[in-house]
């Protein structure tokens, strides 16, 4: 998944996210075979955690570096180069932090398997979608001939990535985080702020933050998409778990929840606060601690031994998962009938639809039969119907509608044609309840009665009561 929280001081960012893993001296392991053709670890030498990524990254000659202490914190400071931001304030906010996280399965079979292919898949999977963030949300403002702000998109930004190997309950659980500098280069040359708008109007998402927190869901699916494409190229069977979510298939469950103990910790203060996203966010916050550090040979032993205190041998994880047997699927035709189911389901309530929300939509909810759409594979038919015209695009940058809805809202406003407000209906509450309708119900019934709007569009669902 990707989470996103907002950097404090640029010394202490720098600081805290180059060092944090460093007294542990993580181990990277490898899968090698001997002669009998059996899976052992191999311990490497240790490798690059860290990477520059952006267009302004490579602009700065920095694309693809490792990230030093000192050019991070200058980075973050609102410095590129001999560069400085424009207008830079005392108070200048330094960036987020977009934390991708891999799922469970993955990290086990990369850290604890050995086979570190998953974490170069993981690598892909951070840059596929930092490009792609990069493209959709860098934004600076700009005050146009009259006077008024306007919002340009830049398609320029610079991220320190850093991936980590452990949970702070030192389990093993591969994530990285892209810091996220507050910098873009607007269109003439000047380095920028990232654009942030507090009101948002005429459907359009403004504001650089802003657009990734409403599209958190959208990158969250892209990755885990780009991932699991990645994995299933290595061999291994990927599952749909909802969401947007994948997990490797052939690890034992036992093994997965033994290794989620930050999990667990989050998934019951969420409960005690509600189980809301909200809750979850806070109960993130109220149970983080501080990591305890343990050496690389103390965290190797313990992981190896964990596994066979369950009754299994390290060297077979991964063997075992790559023999998962092939199961014949067509992800584009998957991706096609959830994108089509997703557009329909949209396309009741509104008139203009956003790509990233149907994405979004069609690979949580909208696939049938047990087998995910993935999202990379609808990012392919959603530009198929832009290209054929299924999808026609307004005037609000980055929206759509379809013939169908457009017919809708026309004979809509076709019927409402010379209709004017009526008055108010009085309710009867004891008529209402002798309808036996859920208190939900009876008060959609009231607000209609006692609206004044020209007219109503009722969904109605059916059940089998």
């Amino acid at each position: 998944m990707m989470s996103i929280s907002p950097l404090k001081s640029a010394s202490g960012a720098a600081k805290y996210y180059l060092n944090e893993e460093n007294t542990q001296e993580t181990p990277d392991i490898s899968l090698e075979k001997d002669s009998n053709d059996n899976y052992y670890l191999k311990e490497n030498s240790t490798n690059e955690n860290t990477f520059w990524h952006g267009q302004l990254a490579e602009e700065a000659g920095l694309l693809g570096k490792p990230v030093d202490q000192k050019t991070l914190e200058s980075v973050l400071s609102g410095h590129l180069g001999h560069e400085t931001i424009k207008g830079k304030r005392d108070d200048h906010k330094s960036g987020f932090d977009l934390t991708f996280s891999a799922p469970k399965s993955v990290s086990v079979l990369a850290l604890v398997g050995g086979d570190t292919r998953l974490i170069d898949a993981h690598n892909t999977a951070v840059k596929f979608v930092l490009s792609q963030l990069e493209k959709d949300v860098a934004q600076a403002t700009h005050i146009n001939d009259e006077g008024a702000r306007e919002f340009i998109n830049t398609e320029s930004m610079a991220f320190a990535v850093v991936r980590h190997k452990t949970s702070r309950e030192n389990d093993p659980q591969l994530h990285s985080h892209a810091l996220t500098a507050n910098m873009t280069r607007d269109q003439e040359g000047q380095l920028r702020t990232l654009a942030s708008s507090l009101k948002q109007k005429g459907g359009v998402i403004n504001g650089t933050g802003e657009r990734i927190y409403h599209f958190q869901k959208y990158y969250t699916a892209l990755y885990q998409s780009q991932l699991a494409k990645e994995s299933e190229q290595m061999g291994y069977q990927m599952q749909g778990l909802g969401n947007g979510q994948f997990e490797a298939k052939g690890l034992p469950q036992i093994l997965l929840d033994t290794f989620s103990t930050r999990k667990q910790q989050l998934d019951q203060q969420a409960l005690d606060f509600g189980g809301t996203q909200a809750a979850k966010d806070v109960a993130a916050l109220d149970t983080r601690k501080a990591k305890t550090y343990e050496s690389e040979a103390e965290l190797n032993t313990r992981w190896q031994q964990t596994v066979c205190n369950k009754g299994y041998q390290p060297k077979d994880l991964v063997k075992n998962a790559l023999g998962i047997a092939q199961q014949e699927h067509h992800p584009e035709q998957i991706a096609k009938d959830a994108f089509s189911r997703a557009v329909e389901h949209l396309g009741q309530y509104n008139t203009a639809l956003k790509l990233q929300k149907i994405i979004e939509l069609a690979a949580a909810e909208f696939t049938k039969g047990g087998v995910q759409a993935n999202a990379i594979d609808l990012k392919v038919v959603a530009d198929q119907w832009v290209k054929d015209g299924a999808l026609l695009p307004l005037s609000m940058k980055g929206q759509y509608t379809t013939q169908t809805m457009l017919k809708t809202e026309q004979a809509l406003m076709a019927a409402s044609k010379g209709r004017t407000h009526h008055m108010r209906t009085p309710v009867n509450d004891a008529t209402l309840d002798k309808l036996t309708l859920t208190q939900g119900n009876c008060q959609k019934v009231a607000d209609i009665y006692q609206s004044t709007k020209q007219f109503h569009v009722v969904n109605v669902f059916g059940n089998s009561e």
